[in-house]
């Protein structure tokens, strides 16, 4: 009796936190923390998928960071730094839902 109330229990605390960490996750969802609930929600591609698509547009580059971000229209993006053989460092920012590359320049 006293182990079925103690998962009870533990089901029901799961499940208040997971219901309270989606609706935190809506109202902030403009944080630009590394990729909140929100965000990670949002992207339809992995963050392998992302990498590998900067690194494509770099041959022979090293990735140094990637994320995933949102901008205050709410569009989810992962912002991949790389830096290539000539050791230029390049952000390539790509569309977390489309896997487009929304821009790559070299980083200042």
């Amino acid at each position: 009796m006293q182990r079925t109330t103690v998962l009870t229990a533990l089901a029901t605390t799961a499940a208040l936190a997971t219901a309270g960490t989606a609706a935190y996750a809506q109202a902030n969802k403009h944080n630009t923390a590394h990729g909140t609930a929100y965000e990670m929600q949002q992207a339809k591609i992995s963050l392998e998928q992302a990498i590998a698509t900067a690194q494509a547009q770099h041959a022979g580059s090293k990735v140094v960071k990637a994320e995933l971000d949102s901008n205050k229209r709410g569009q989810v993006y992962y912002e991949v730094k790389v830096v290539s053989p000539n050791q230029q460092v390049h952000e390539v920012k790509i569309d977390a839902v489309t896997g487009k590359i929304l821009s790559n320049r070299i980083d200042d």
